[in-house]
């Protein structure tokens, strides 16, 4: 099995864990949809782009990668962003960080899309350096 087939069959895994944990948390977290329709839609697309990209990484779609990372970057900052001025109207920051800090959920999701994050940027560098061989040789030093 070669390192691009493994990291191919680790990304689908992760993206498909991100898809089923955002499925999760749309069925089971009732304060978003009460609350913040605007960030359930947008997990609602973050879940489809998720799974479509593991189909596409399963396929070996050769701009998978590229467009993994352009996800998972998005979805990234996105939290991120929530955390820092994300809150529903209504709703103070403080009170909204308090809420997505205590969400095991919300920290496991993003736990994952930094794993897709990294494990897409682990698999465009190998793509990289196999159309690159002198790249090798030069990072080895000979």
């Amino acid at each position: 099995m070669t390192k691009t087939s493994v990291i191919r069959k680790i990304l689908s895994t992760e993206l498909v864990g991100a898809g089923l944990l955002g499925l999760w948390i749309l069925e089971n977290d009732q304060w978003l949809w009460a609350s913040a329709k605007s960030h359930a839609y947008g997990l609602v697309g973050f879940v489809i782009v998720d799974l479509a990209f593991a189909f596409a990484v399963a396929r070996g779609i050769s701009w998978d990668s590229k467009g993994v990372l352009a996800a998972a970057l998005i979805q990234v900052v996105a939290m991120l962003g929530d955390l820092e001025n994300g809150q529903p109207i209504g709703v103070s920051s403080i009170a909204f960080r308090g809420y997505l800090l205590g969400d095991g959920s919300f920290l496991a999701l993003l736990a994952i899309q930094s794993a897709i994050l990294f494990t897409s940027l682990e698999m465009g560098l190998v793509r990289f350096l196999h159309q690159h061989p002198r790249w090798i040789t030069i990072l080895h030093g000979k």
